[in-house]
Formats: structure tokens, C-alpha cells, sequence
């Protein structure tokens, strides 16, 4: 839980979710897309403080909505729900095991479209719903359950890369610097 992540978590998000804007090859090799900020939430509701998940909620949502045709804001609440969610059973959760990781991006990566699809009912919208959704449905939740892995594997070796521990001081330059009467 570093104060670093309040400022890389929001700018991973936005480099995920252009990347998943620009890349077209893997939306038409498997025919979904594969949602990137479930899984980032996922990994900041694990690993980070509150404010670098809110952050990210706020920031990728909105910039989640600004890049497609749904309403401004509409994944902002599945997305705060599901980070509230993991960050109040963080302690619960075994996070750092791989199937733990796995299945918790997984559940998230098929509970916001649904909550997503869910709102757009409730305002009176028509999504495209077909036969084809439960097949795009458990491309995002497998997608994001293996995408959660990734992200902790990416901010580590950003982590071991960018930041360096700060050195303890050695105890013979604190006798050194105590006042002595």
C-alpha cells in the first residue's frame, strides 16, 4: 500500500483501456472483448489503500464510458460496488494465491457487465442481448479472472524497478546524533 499506486494505478488504467480500445485482433479472434478495469479494480481493492481505489474507479470509469457508446457514468456504480465488495473482505481473501486472484477477477469480470446491462434496462435503454452473450460473458470473466494475475505480476516488477527501499540508518549514527548529558 504505497502512495505510488494513487498516482500508476489510475495511469495503468488508462493505458489498459487504451489498449483494449485500439487493439481489434483479439475482439475478432474470439469474438469479445476482453473488459481490462474489472481486474484493475480487482488488484486495487486488493493491494491498495482507499484512495488509489477510488481513484481508479472514478478515473477508469469515466474514461471506460468516454471511449464507448454507453451513457457517461454507467460503470461507474458496478464498479464501485464490486471494489467495495473485495475491499471490505480483503482480509478474507487469500491474495496470493493464483486461483484466488483467478476467481475473483473471473466473478467480477461477469458481475459488471451483467449490473452494467442491468442499469441499461432500468433507464429504458435497448443493448444489443443475443444469443451470442453468455459466449461474451465468460470471454470478459475469464478474460479478467486472468488478467488479475497479470496486474500484480506488472505493478511488482513496476514496484521492484521504480522504487527503492529507503535505507535504515545504522545504529552507530544514531548513538552518533544523540544528545548526551
Amino acid at each position: 500500500m504505497k502512495r505510488s499506486h494513487l498516482i500508476a494505478l489510475p495511469f495503468i488504467a488508462l493505458l489498459s483501456l487504451y489498449v483494449e480500445s485500439v487493439l481489434a485482433w483479439p475482439r475478432a479472434l474470439i469474438g469479445a472483448q476482453i473488459a481490462t478495469l474489472p481486474a484493475l479494480v480487482i488488484f486495487a481493492a486488493l493491494r491498495s489503500d482507499f484512495p488509489a481505489l477510488l481513484a481508479v474507479i472514478l478515473l477508469g470509469s469515466l474514461w471506460r464510458d468516454a471511449l464507448s457508446a454507453d451513457p457517461l457514468g454507467l460503470s461507474l456504480l458496478p464498479l464501485a460496488a464490486v471494489g467495495a465488495v473485495v475491499y471490505s473482505n480483503r482480509q478474507i481473501i487469500v491474495g496470493d494465491q493464483f486461483y484466488a486472484r483467478f476467481m475473483v477477477g473471473a466473478i467480477a469480470g461477469a458481475a459488471v457487465p451483467l449490473l452494467m446491462l442491468l442499469q441499461l434496462f432500468t433507464l429504458g435503454r435497448e443493448p444489443l442481448v443475443g444469443w451470442f452473450f453468455p459466449w461474451q460473458l465468460a470471454v470478459m470473466a475469464v478474460g479478467s479472472g486472468l488478467l488479475v494475475p497479470l496486474y500484480f505480476r506488472l505493478v511488482d516488477w513496476l514496484e521492484q524497478t521504480f522504487l527503492h527501499p529507503v535505507a535504515a540508518p545504522n545504529a552507530r549514527s544514531l548513538r552518533r546524533n544523540q544528545i548526551r548529558r
